[in-house]
C-alpha cells in the first residue's frame, strides 16, 4: 500500500543529517521500505527528486539503504553537511567549507548499511555537481579561484573537476583530478590551459621574461598535496 505523507524528521539514522519539511509517498512491505520524495530540505538546501529505499537482508539480519536525490543551494552549506560524520569529505582535502563561495546543483546516489557508527568505508556514493560562481582563496599554493563554472564528478575511486575559472584573476580552463585509491601522500593533479600574455603568466607565477613575450597558448600541469603546491 502507498501512503502520501509529510514529515520533519531524521529519515535515515542519528548519524546522518536531518531532512525537514519533506513531502512524498511511502510504500512498505515486510522486507522493504520505499520513499519517493517530492521535496524537502536539509538546512537551506533544497532536496527534490528523492528516492529512499531500505531492503532487509535476512541472512545478515541487516537493513541496507539506498538514497538518490537532487540538492540545490549554497555550496558552502552543502560542504558543511558533507563534513559531518560519516562523510567528512571536505576534511579529506583540508578544505574549510566556509572558505567556498558560490551555488551548485548536485545529483547524488548513496548506499549504506542501516546502523549507527557508520564510517566512510561503509558508504558507497557517486555524485555529479554543476558549480556556479565558485570562489576559493588559496585553493592550491597561492592560487585563488573565482568566477568558476565547473562540473564536479566524484565516487569512491576519485574526483574530477572540469570547467572554466579565474585563477588569480586570469580566466583559464581547468581539469583537476584526485585519485582516492592512491597511497599516501595523495597528490592532486591539476591542468591549467589558456591563452596567456605576459601579465597573465606573471599572475600565475610563471613569468617567462624576455624568452617569451605576448599572448601564447599555454598548458600548465601542477601537483599539490594538502592544499600546498608540490611542483609544476
Amino acid at each position: 500500500e502507498i501512503y502520501q505523507c509529510d514529515w520533519s524528521s531524521d529519515v535515515c539514522s542519528s548519524d546522518l543529517p536531518d531532512l525537514a519539511d519533506g513531502s512524498g509517498s511511502v510504500r512498505m512491505t515486510g522486507g522493504s521500505f520505499d520513499l519517493a520524495l517530492r521535496e524537502g530540505r536539509i538546512g537551506d538546501i533544497e532536496i527534490t527528486e528523492g528516492a529512499f529505499q531500505m531492503v532487509r537482508d535476512d541472512a545478515a539480519a541487516l537493513w541496507t539503504a539506498s538514497l538518490e536525490f537532487v540538492a540545490s543551494g549554497n555550496t558552502a552549506e552543502k560542504l558543511s553537511v558533507l563534513n559531518q560524520e560519516p562523510f567528512k569529505f571536505p576534511d579529506r582535502f583540508n578544505l574549510d567549507p566556509k572558505r567556498v563561495a558560490g551555488a551548485s546543483t548536485t545529483r547524488a546516489r548513496i548506499r549504506f548499511p542501516m546502523r549507527l557508527g557508520l564510517t566512510p568505508a561503509d558508504v558507497e556514493y557517486a555524485a555529479a555537481t554543476n558549480l556556479r560562481g565558485t570562489a576559493l582563496e588559496d585553493a592550491f599554493g597561492d592560487f585563488d579561484l573565482s568566477d568558476g563554472t565547473l562540473v564536479l564528478r566524484v565516487n569512491g575511486d576519485g574526483l574530477d573537476i572540469e570547467g572554466v575559472v579565474a585563477i588569480n584573476g586570469v580566466p583559464a580552463e581547468v581539469a583537476w583530478r584526485e585519485d582516492f585509491t592512491a597511497g599516501p601522500p595523495r597528490l592532486s593533479r591539476i591542468r591549467v590551459a589558456g591563452i596567456f600574455g605576459d601579465e597573465e603568466r606573471a599572475a600565475l607565477g610563471f613569468s617567462t621574461g624576455t624568452f617569451l613575450t605576448g599572448p601564447a597558448a599555454t598548458t600548465i600541469n601542477l601537483r599539490s598535496s594538502g592544499g600546498k603546491l608540490v611542483d609544476a
